[in-house]
């Protein structure tokens, strides 16, 4: 099994690419292998590759679109924790927790103070 089709193979393994997607790009790596012996081509099932299209441009056009597909996701899912957060139980917490730190700023002031007072009068 040569380089290329073990990549393909791994990108299909990972999700990076579909079933389809992976089927093409072995398809087009395997086209170059399937000629006869007498230099003619041999008749295959295997979909023909695209016009334009060799496996190191199959690649990269896989590539690119998995690539589209993850920026895609990235922004579907930094709405929808932008969402989330503006819900009601998230407000309230983290207003609760601003709250609580301007306490502890002010109980740490007063203990400061205290503190100040206590080492002059002692």
């Amino acid at each position: 099994m040569n380089e290329e089709r073990q990549l393909v193979l791994q990108m299909l393994a990972e999700g990076k690419i579909t079933v389809a997607e992976a089927e093409a790009l072995l398809d087009a790596l395997a086209e170059p292998a399937a000629v006869g012996s007498s230099g003619e081509p041999a008749s295959s099932a295997a979909a023909p590759t695209p016009r334009g299209y060799g496996p190191a441009q199959l690649v990269r056009r896989v590539l690119r679109e998995v690539d589209e597909a993850l920026d895609r996701a990235l922004r579907v899912m930094e709405r929808r924790l932008a969402e989330q957060e503006q819900r009601e139980p998230y407000r309230q917490i983290r207003a609760l927790a601003g709250w609580l730190e301007r306490k502890s700023a002010v109980q740490t002031e007063t203990l400061r103070r205290v503190d100040g007072c206590l080492r002059t009068n002692g």
